[in-house]
């Protein structure tokens, strides 16, 4: 194998915003993807390592060379965690940025590169950031408006359900899989 390859750690990038006030949010699904994948990996008997640093808080799974960044910034400004992390660690990484999307209705998702939602602005600041949009992007459907009048400015800030988070835990259960078994392929 490839030395350099062995080095190289899936860096996902969780997005949400820090706060009480934000938890089971729309805009947290990326948060929420992050917690539970965590939660999967420490049930099968796996060990991490947590940093909580000024603009990010980073779990590491050395030996499955995982880590997850979860950004301390506001949602706009998550490229600067990003540029952070990669600046004050040695770890080379895979990016995939895990956000919320309103163009997808709750219970679906998507992992695209280069694809996103029509407007994402923790997305453009990691865009800048990166100078590049070809990173791997786990899309987390939220949609469930059903035709009520709110902004989705409004709406991302709206809480779940429980049905809501039942189904989001579901799908995240599904891109888990998905995961792990595309690593056994490779």
């Amino acid at each position: 194998m490839d030395s350099e390859l062995e080095n190289t750690y899936n860096i996902y990038v969780c997005l949400g915003n820090i706060g009480k006030e934000y938890e089971k949010t729309r805009h947290n699904a990326g948060f929420i993807f992050g917690e539970q994948y965590i939660k999967h990996l420490h049930d099968k008997g796996f060990d991490s390592i947590t940093k909580d640093e000024k603009t990010y808080i980073s779990v590491t799974f050395k030996f499955q060379k995982i880590v997850f960044l979860f950004p301390k910034t506001l949602m706009n400004l998550s490229g600067r965690a990003i540029d952070d992390y990669l600046s004050y660690t040695n770890i080379e990484g895979y990016i995939t940025v895990v956000h919320d999307d309103l163009d997808l209705p709750i219970g679906e998702y998507k992992i695209a590169i280069a694809k996103g939602p029509k407007t994402h602005n923790g997305l453009s600041s990691i865009e800048e950031v990166l100078q590049t949009k070809d990173f791997e992007r786990i899309r987390l459907g939220i949609e469930n408006r059903n035709g009520v009048g709110i902004t989705g400015l409004d709406y991302v800030l709206y809480k779940f359900s429980e049905e809501e988070i039942s189904l989001l835990h579901k799908t995240i259960i599904s891109i888990i899989k998905t995961i792990e078994d595309t690593k056994k392929e490779g």
